[in-house]
């Protein structure tokens, strides 16, 4: 489970929906298992709530994975007392269908769960559907009608599970509360963490407040700002090249990833005169980048590493450490997108080890930013901005090979 939150797994081939299926079944009742009772104990009473599920029963709970029942194998049997609930998970596949009716695959299930138990002398059994869809599929209605047994099916989603662990997840144990963000966060990345429960009308107000306010003040702001910066850095040799009277942004329009929406920061790419050209800014820049949600600034140096472009910063490894490790008070950060918002790892430049390089470098396409924060507070003029930039553009140039090898020609 933490490999996949940390991305190491990929579930977006088409070859690959079933196993990603069961690796859910497995994250989410897994964790079940060992969280403790009371928390499945809630679960089935809004299940089944028809039934009283005995505290001491269900502390004992016996779980058994993808069991053969006959010709069928449900993804999860859970034996409480003399109860026993079958669940069949699903998330992007649809459900098995016979030759006829009861050879459908919830009718069947159920069947052969029915004589599984009678042979144990335990009660009729119980048959979960999880799927991760908004409604109740019909396959769970028409087979409460052709098996009699209106009470005996049920039907939830995966987000509905998430929502109950997150409001349990504070009165946990700490180390329970670890195991609970884990399952939350790969569940997040399945696309079935949350479920749409209504607009919270005041947070839409305060966004919508925000927004005006940043059209009518702050954004004229950043622009006079620039403007004022760019005419003093002109005076240094230094401007936005082929990319005039431009600021940039950078966001995500994924549904996954809706925390990415918006204009996060607005980001001033600056390149002085004097240095090769480049292919395009996002290769490589100076930069003033505004961060729309914190009060404060970074000024640094950005450099876009791809795959097809390490070769010199691995034979350089040594003397790029070196002289990155020479710059003093700025920090040293790794990001997936051309922006500080998101930072993988960060360290003092002056921390900075040949081993912690090679490991960022590890990664497919890395933005690598050497910078400094700047609080609003601070600045009174574009004057302490510009003086920084100078700076970093004297800095960048003394670092071996960043300029040379390792810069990305057009």
């Amino acid at each position: 489970m933490i490999a996949e939150r940390h991305g190491k797994l990929s579930i977006a081939a088409r070859g690959e929906l079933e196993r990603a299926e069961d690796l859910l079944t497995d994250y989410v009742f897994g964790a079940l298992r060992h969280l403790p009772g009371t928390v499945l104990r809630g679960l089935l009473q809004s299940w089944f709530p028809a039934d009283d599920w005995d505290a001491t029963d269900v502390y004992a709970a016996l779980f058994r994975f993808w069991p053969t029942f006959g010709n069928t194998e449900p993804d999860v049997v859970i034996q409480v007392g003399t109860r026993v609930v079958v669940v069949e998970a699903k998330l992007w596949s649809g459900f098995g269908v016979g030759l006829d009716e009861g050879d459908h695959q919830l009718n069947r299930e159920y069947n052969v769960a029915a004589r599984w138990a009678e042979v144990r002398h335990l009660d009729p059994p119980r048959v979960l559907v999880v799927t991760a869809s908004f409604d109740e599929p019909a396959e769970v209605e028409a087979a409460r009608v052709f098996t009699g047994q209106a009470t005996a099916f049920a039907w939830t989603n995966w987000q509905s599970i998430a929502g109950y662990l997150d409001e349990v997840r504070p009165g946990l144990a700490e180390h329970e509360q670890r195991l609970v963000e884990d399952l939350l966060a790969v569940m997040a990345r399945r696309g079935v963490r949350r479920m749409f429960e209504g607009f919270q009308q005041e947070d839409y107000w305060l966004m919508a407040a925000a927004q005006r306010r940043s059209t009518e003040s702050v954004f004229p702001t950043i622009a006079s700002f620039s403007k004022d910066l760019l005419a003093r850095l002109d005076d240094e040799g230094m401007g936005l090249g082929a990319n005039e009277n431009r600021i940039f942004s950078h966001g995500s329009s994924s549904l996954d990833a809706p925390e990415r929406w918006g204009a996060n920061y607005l980001y001033l790419p600056v390149w002085p005169r004097g240095w090769p050209e480049r292919r395009e800014w996002l290769d490589a820049s100076l930069f003033v980048q505004f961060s729309l949600r914190e009060p404060e600034v970074w000024v640094g140096y950005r450099h876009r590493i791809k795959t097809k472009d390490k070769a010199p910063w691995q034979l350089h490894l040594d003397e790029i450490v070196a002289g990155l490790r020479q710059l003093g008070d700025r920090t040293v950060g790794q990001a997936n997108y051309p922006d500080l918002g998101v930072l993988i790892r960060q360290v003092n430049a002056e921390s900075l080890d040949i081993e912690l390089l090679e490991t960022i470098l590890g990664e497919k396409e890395v933005f690598l930013s050497v910078f400094r924060t700047l609080p609003l507070g601070e600045i009174a003029s574009t004057a302490v901005v510009a003086a920084m930039m100078v700076e970093d553009r004297d800095a960048i140039t003394s670092v071996p090979h960043v300029l040379e090898d390792c810069l990305p020609k057009k």
